[in-house]
């Protein structure tokens, strides 16, 4: 009975290091989106102080075009946070089984 639930463990374990890669993998992504955030507001912020905007000098309309890319950089980060929630309640419901399958196991 033990070297079942000791079977049963070890094949289990390879899974919650995926989970934790992938946690730490969507912690670097979410870090990764705040700095392109900041750095974006750095631009548009700069791009308004200095009147291209106004007078075209950036190519049409700029600021309209960094509106979308604000745009899709928030949808972006929501996605992220979305999966990251995901796999949190995938962990937490694998994390139940594995218990529950211990305790009937004892």
């Amino acid at each position: 009975m033990k070297a079942l639930r000791l079977g049963l463990v070890l094949a289990l374990l390879p899974f919650a290091a995926v989970a934790q890669d992938r946690t730490q993998t969507l912690a670097d992504i979410r870090a990764e989106l705040a700095g392109l955030a900041a750095e974006f507001n750095a631009l548009k912020a700069e791009l308004v102080s200095s009147g291209a905007a106004a007078t075209g000098a950036a190519g049409g309309d700029a600021l309209q075009r960094m509106d979308t890319i604000e745009a899709e950089l928030s949808r972006l980060t929501a996605r992220t946070e979305e999966v990251e929630l995901k796999l949190n309640r995938v962990v937490a419901d694998g994390t139940n089984r594995i218990g529950d399958i211990e305790y009937r196991l004892c």
